[in-house]
């Protein structure tokens, strides 16, 4: 009678993998958990991506005749040099638009072609787009309940408005914001 005396071998996988690893409903606990955080990483960047953009109140100085929009979702600091408006584009097609991002004033260019008249009137849609540095905006405009404190037939020399800004920095989720303001001077 011969004896084996050569230690038995067990498969490397049984032997190195530890005692829970067979047990089913544990693993299906980490594949829920991992399929769990995988889902919430692309909906962390977006809410990161879409915090709100660091707008201010542009002067008095800089508001002359033209369409001023106060953004709803943002507040003005109460010094006697700043405005409610963060948007302001002048009184003719064509004029730039000029808000403060980031404690700087910038002016961004229309797309629309210039000129020394104004298309639109009291009950007008329209939309303009503006681009620079970096930044491109779009403002939709419509009408708005007026606030002119005159009887007809008399009229104020400004409408309201109500706009949409739509706001889209380079390598971002565009912001979108609801405004009143008024165009006229």
């Amino acid at each position: 009678m011969a004896y084996n005396f050569a230690p038995q071998r067990t498969p490397l996988r049984r032997r190195w993998a530890p005692r829970w690893a067979s047990q089913m409903p544990f693993r299906r606990h980490v594949i829920t958990f991992a399929a769990l955080a995988a889902s919430l990483l692309p909906a962390y960047g977006m809410v990161r991506a879409q915090q709100p953009l660091a707008l201010g109140c542009l002067s008095y100085e800089r508001i002359e005749c033209g369409c001023s929009i106060q953004l709803a979702a943002l507040t003005c600091a109460a010094k006697p040099a700043s405005s409610r408006y963060h948007l302001h584009a002048g009184l003719s097609d064509g004029s730039p638009l000029r808000l403060i991002f980031n404690g700087q004033e910038i002016e961004l260019l229309s797309r629309r072609p210039k000129s020394h008249s104004f298309s639109f009137s009291p009950g007008d849609s329209w939309k303009e787009s503006y681009v620079g540095n970096s930044t491109g905006v779009e403002v939709s405009y419509r009408p708005a309940a007026s606030t002119c404190p005159k009887k007809p037939p008399e009229t104020c020399e400004y409408f309201d408005v109500r706009a949409t800004v739509t706001i889209t920095r380079e390598n971002g989720q565009p912001a979108r914001y609801e405004g009143v303001g008024i165009c006229g001077c």
